[in-house]
């Protein structure tokens, strides 16, 4: 559809930016029918609603949590669906993750051989994996 849109609208470029994805991968979701931007101008170029951005917000949250792009569509386009329960859902499955990932860091870290790879290699890459391990930990409330 043509643009005439009287609220603010962004250019492809712009929402790229601001959202810190590609132009293509816009594009990508136009194709698919994840994110079919309001409207066009004259010359056919995308141009998206704040509406739009807003959707483009769930679709980064549901991708940041694993969900692929044919289920967001679906549950983005699905208006009984318990939006709610299904984020706090992941979001148990991604502390259930961290837990897992925890416990296997802890397991190399009393294992002696992997102990004397580390001494081997430095302790470096044993800081960054405890550190990311707790970082990750503490964002997600565990």
């Amino acid at each position: 559809m043509l643009c005439n849109m009287s609220a603010k609208a962004y250019q492809v470029r712009d929402v790229a930016r601001l959202a810190r994805v590609t132009v293509r991968t816009l594009h990508h979701y136009d194709s698919i029918g994840l994110l079919v931007p309001a409207g066009r101008t004259e010359a056919g170029y995308r141009l998206y609603s704040e509406e739009d951005l807003l959707r483009l917000q769930q679709i980064l949250v549901c991708r940041e949590l694993g969900i692929p792009l044919e289920q967001i569509r679906r549950i983005l386009d699905d208006p009984g669906l318990d939006r709610c329960a299904l984020l706090l859902d992941h979001r148990g499955r991604l502390l259930a993750r961290v837990r897992s990932t925890k416990g296997l860091a802890e397991m190399y870290g009393n294992d002696p051989r992997f102990q004397a790879a580390f001494d081997r290699h430095g302790r470096g890459m044993a800081s960054f994996v405890a550190d990311a391990i707790r970082a990750n930990t503490a964002r997600l409330g565990e």
